[in-house]
């Protein structure tokens, strides 16, 4: 525990030396939140069109599941179901988020990108419900290539997604609640605290959306929410280049966490990849960026530093090509080659899976001072093995057992 100790006092000096200003230390990084973030966009995944409540029961389950492993810590997640609310639209079910009241904020967090539909017991009685799993899952993945930057200068895809979401959160339902029709998230503004804050957030496409969400924020959320954060997590661009030097000042204080072997916070690719002329516009991240290296060592980049991630996507990209193909290889080196060569897939779609749920699982390492939660390791997290209820029913997959479907053969 004490090297751990030193560890994090080493993180904080770093920090400190590389804040704005004297004062903005605590603003920029705030570890604890960032752990409280990552998990509500987790359990933002729980969201879904199958679940006659949107997955709301299901998320308030996965959030209480993550705080019993890690009490202190995700405390606030301790909340009643009639403290949050589920929504997924209905023309666009790959738009999802939840919404969760606590004692001293507000968090919405963004569903990242709809996940493969890999448990297919239920397949039959969605498809007779008019839940089609798959026709999501790729019409999401179609969402995310829309990236020909729109008017505005935003991700088209993105700003389509993240305007279709912003509509229903402004129909207010006052004290009624209706599956779908209305938002009770005006409701729960006009409720905060004084000095509570927004908190947008999102993993993937939903902390893009964050994003988005964080420059509409005065005319989402009114002045009430005086005090907005945006915390995103592995998110790819949501913006250009010239809107994102625009937004600098705007977005200080906000945060981004990645990994260095993540492909997609480098897509759509910045001023240093050529590909960026078929698009129109190179883009580029706005805020200041936790970026984990391949050996999970933390780096802070300040916003104006930020807009591109050294070494730039020109040479970000064809790193992490290589990468993937030297862990299929890496994969190879075991006596029982003939499997190894036919669960190639696995070892693919772990290299390119993992590395983009890995931050989530960085977040919490640095963040806690749990024994049990930090002798259990990254393979280990609740991020990556999945959460249960008290009855070991199991309440949301974790990101180690995605590619598991992928190998062909035991």
């Amino acid at each position: 525990m004490a090297g751990r100790a030193v560890a994090r006092a080493l993180f904080a000096l770093l920090l400190l030396l590389l804040q704005r200003t004297p004062s903005a230390a605590s603003e920029s990084v705030d570890l604890r939140l960032a752990y409280v973030l990552a998990t509500a966009s987790y359990c933002a995944y729980a969201v879904n069109q199958a679940d006659a409540d949107f997955g709301r029961a299901r998320a308030v389950s996965c959030l209480r599941a993550a705080a019993r492993e890690d009490p202190e810590a995700l405390a606030p997640l301790i909340v009643a179901l009639q403290d949050t609310e589920t929504y997924v639209a209905p023309d666009r079910p790959e738009d999802a988020y939840l919404l969760v009241r606590m004692r001293k904020g507000l968090i919405l967090a963004f569903r990242g990108t709809a996940p493969p539909p890999v448990l297919t017991d239920g397949a039959a009685r969605d498809a007779r419900r008019g839940v089609h799993p798959w026709r999501t899952f790729v019409a999401d993945i179609l969402n995310d290539l829309d990236a020909i930057a729109n008017g505005r200068g935003r991700h088209s895809g993105f700003d389509d997604s993240w305007e279709r979401l912003k509509g229903h959160l402004l129909q207010d339902c006052g004290g009624s609640a209706g599956r779908g029709q209305c938002s009770r998230f005006r409701r729960f503004v006009g409720r905060m605290r004084h000095g509570g804050a927004l908190y947008l957030t999102g993993h993937s496409k939903g902390g893009a959306l964050a994003m988005l969400a964080g420059l509409d924020g005065e005319a989402l959320a009114g002045p009430r929410a005086a005090t907005q954060v945006v915390y995103a997590f592995a998110a790819p661009k949501a913006v250009t280049a010239a809107v994102a030097a625009e937004a600098t000042l705007a977005g200080q204080g906000w945060m981004r966490f990645e990994r260095e072997n993540d492909i997609v916070p480098s897509l759509p690719p910045d001023a240093t990849l050529p590909l960026w002329i078929i698009l129109g516009s190179p883009y580029a991240h706005i805020g200041d960026l936790v970026y984990f290296t391949r050996d999970g060592a933390p780096v802070l980049l300040r916003a104006e530093r930020a807009l591109i991630v050294p070494p730039g996507d020109w040479a970000r990209a064809p790193a992490f090509l290589v990468n993937q193909a030297a862990t299929v290889v890496a994969s190879w080196l075991t006596p029982d080659f003939p499997r190894a060569i036919l669960n190639s897939s696995e070892a693919a779609c772990r290299a390119l899976v993992d590395a983009h749920f890995e931050a989530l699982a960085d977040v919490q390492r640095l963040a806690t001072d749990n024994p049990a939660v930090l002798a259990a390791g990254k393979e280990q997290s609740f991020f990556a093995r999945g959460l249960y209820d008290p009855d070991e029913r199991q309440i949301l997959w974790g990101f180690r057992e995605w590619c598991a479907q992928a190998r062909l053969i035991e």
